[in-house]
């Protein structure tokens, strides 16, 4: 968007020749490098703790031979419905 100096509301950024950021335009760049933020590191973070702890739990699970065996016998179980 090219405008003169006359033209530009006094709110607006003129980021290099020829190109002008209104003020909704820059709040939008601003509020990206938050939501960049948001996406790339605090929602990765809680998928990879949600990993670990889901794993941590499984290898807990499958030391314990009382779950060993009520799995197994869940197992028969829901074959011999079949």
């Amino acid at each position: 968007m090219i405008e003169t100096d006359a033209s530009l509301n006094p709110k607006d950024r003129i980021v290099r020749p020829g190109v002008v950021l209104s003020a909704a335009q820059e709040m939008m760049d601003q509020a990206g490098g938050w939501l960049w933020v948001f996406i790339d590191v605090i929602l990765v973070l809680g998928l990879a703790g949600a990993l670990v702890d889901a794993t941590l739990m499984w290898r807990r699970w499958k030391q314990r031979p009382q779950h060993v065996q009520e799995r197994d016998r869940a197992t028969r179980n829901a074959e011999e419905e079949r």
